[in-house]
């Protein structure tokens, strides 16, 4: 990892408010390869043998003249529900679960001015302001901790992500929860059994190496995909069992992650930040990269090249196609009205 991103990720890095439920083996937040293997398929088995290393990734993703864009991806080894629905819903529990959060830091003050977490396959908007200039509604204000780090809740179980608010303080005292925080060294998180845990950012550059495959036995990724770039196929899915082929719950790399609520093509939101966070919140910042080793690299294509790509069309997806017609567009524009109206009253409240 750069030396200069290792310390701008360290210095942002989120204090994770983590909800332990009735599995906390699965609550953990640790890294894929735990085991010694990228095989995501005996993690599950594995995770009850061996310590789990409190480890959290980190990825500088892009730098442009106005902003750094950083993520951080959290790994558990298995995603679950309340009992009685695992039963009734083969896709409700899963092998493997991966969700983070994107940062846009100003380059100039140093200021988080956004962020956007991940929350079971919606993109859930952060800022100082209740007010977006952009396409989404801001759901939460930024809390920070030692002036950098940003305060974020992780569910228990299904593992969404969003921004740390005060409903939340009545969410920890209603159960257990254990704090992770950035430190120089990462504590063994089974058998540490306080409240605060500390954990060390690893880099992101095993999904990269592994995204283009190979695809299938021992690999990390399954199901190749074309997202549209010149036929380069990449891993949609990290491996495991899945009890039930439910597209929209099989752990997904943060290229994978697209907002079911609108028309965004696949890797947007990890390829193009820049000009999805204009889009999402108005930002009026500039999408010319600097530096962007994901699409440089992974994908092998030039900025002009990307710049065509995010304006396509969505592909056939596993989310299926967004309904169209006339009461489906009037119903959107009143639910888009109401969590504006909704979401202002949680900012200032919730």
């Amino acid at each position: 990892m750069d030396i200069q991103h290792e310390k701008l990720l360290k210095k942002y890095a989120p204090v994770w408010v983590q909800g332990v439920g009735r599995s906390p083996l699965h609550d953990v937040i640790t890294r894929f390869d735990f085991d010694g293997n990228i095989d995501g398929r005996d993690n599950v088995v594995n995770s009850s043998k061996m310590p789990l290393t409190a480890n959290i990734y980190g990825k500088v993703v892009a730098e442009t003249a106005d902003s750094y864009y950083l993520f951080y991806g959290i790994y558990h080894a298995r995603d679950y529900d309340k009992p009685l629905r695992e039963w009734f819903f083969k896709g409700a529990a899963h092998d493997n679960d991966f969700e983070g959060a994107m940062l846009n830091v100003a380059r100039d003050t140093g200021k988080i001015r956004a962020i956007e977490t991940w929350f079971h396959n919606i993109f859930m908007q952060c800022a100082h302001s209740p007010r977006s200039h952009g396409e989404q509604s801001i759901d939460a204000r930024i809390n920070v901790e030692d002036g950098n780090h940003p305060i974020l809740y992780v569910q228990q179980g299904g593992h969404g992500v969003r921004c740390f608010q005060k409903a939340d303080e009545t969410t920890m005292s209603e159960g257990p929860h254990q704090i992770y925080r950035v430190a120089e060294q990462a504590d063994n998180a089974v058998t540490l059994k306080g409240l605060f845990i500390r954990y060390t950012i690893v880099a992101f550059d095993i999904f990269l190496k592994n995204a283009n495959g190979p695809f299938g036995k021992d690999s990390m990724f399954a199901e190749p995909f074309d997202f549209g770039f010149k036929n380069k196929l990449i891993g949609k899915y990290l491996s495991g069992d899945f009890k039930n082929d439910t597209s929209w719950a099989r752990p997904k790399p943060p290229w994978s992650w697209a907002d079911k609520r609108e028309d965004l093509r696949y890797g947007s939101w990890y390829f193009h930040p820049a000009y999805v966070f204009n889009k999402h919140f108005g930002l009026g910042l500039s999408e010319r990269y600097i530096s962007n080793s994901s699409f440089r690299t992974l994908l092998a294509i030039k900025q002009k090249d990307l710049d065509e790509w995010v304006m396509g069309t969505r592909e056939e997806d596993f989310m299926g196609k967004k309904p169209n017609g006339i009461f489906h567009n009037a119903l959107d524009k009143f639910n888009r009205w109401f969590y504006r109206v909704l979401e202002l009253l949680f900012f200032h409240f919730g």
